[in-house]
């Protein structure tokens, strides 16, 4: 689950700091399925 979350919060950085649209959509797309994954534990 911490590495979820330390995942989600690299992609919520790159998205930020992302120059081009495109790739701030990538990395938001990202994050949010990385922050889906985190909210089940096995």
């Amino acid at each position: 689950m911490e590495q979820e979350k330390r995942t989600w919060a690299f992609y919520e950085k790159a998205a930020e700091e992302a120059e081009d649209e495109s790739v701030k959509r990538v990395f938001r797309e990202f994050a949010k399925v990385e922050k889906a994954h985190g909210q089940f534990e096995w």
